[in-house]
C-alpha cells in the first residue's frame, strides 16, 4: 500500500511539473509574438507614406545635418533623457525608427517593444542605406 502511495504522489509531481513546463511555454511564445519589425527602404518608404505614425530620428544633430528621411522628431540617442523621452510616446499609433546604420534605432525600437509597445518599425541599414538606394533625403 505504502509504494502505490509513493508512486501516486510521484506521478502527482510529475504531472504537475509538466503542467508548470506548459505555462511556461505559452507565455515565452506569447512574449515572443511582439517584436520590431526590421524593414528595409521600400517598406520603410511605403509606412511613412501612407501610415499615420510618428517617424523619429535618432541621430546626434550634426548627423542630421547631412540630411533626414521626411520630417522626424528628433530624440537624440546620446541624450541623457532619451529613454525618458522615448516614453511619452503614445501606445497606440506606429512608430518609425531610423539612425545612421540602424543599431540605435534597434536599441530604441527594442525598448518600447519591452514597454509594451505593438507596432515598432526600424529601418535596417539605417540612413546610409537609405541614400545608398536613392530614397530622397531633406
Amino acid at each position: 500500500m505504502k509504494n502505490k502511495i509513493n508512486i501516486l504522489l510521484g506521478l502527482g509531481i510529475f504531472l504537475l511539473s509538466l503542467g508548470a513546463c506548459e505555462v511556461k511555454s505559452q507565455k515565452d511564445q506569447s512574449s515572443e509574438q511582439v517584436a520590431v519589425q526590421n524593414v528595409d527602404s521600400d517598406t520603410f518608404l511605403k509606412l511613412i507614406s501612407e501610415g499615420d505614425g510618428i517617424l523619429i530620428d535618432v541621430r546626434t544633430e550634426e548627423e542630421m545635418s547631412n540630411g533626414v528621411i521626411g520630417d522626424p522628431v528628433k530624440i537624440d540617442f546620446s541624450d541623457k533623457d532619451f529613454y525618458q523621452e522615448l516614453d511619452q510616446l503614445p501606445k497606440d499609433t506606429e512608430i518609425y525608427f531610423y539612425c545612421a546604420v540602424g543599431g540605435r534605432s534597434g536599441k530604441a525600437a527594442e525598448y518600447l517593444i519591452s514597454k509594451g509597445y505593438q507596432n515598432v518599425y526600424n529601418l535596417k541599414g539605417g540612413y546610409d542605406e537609405w541614400v545608398k538606394n536613392g530614397y530622397p533625403k531633406n
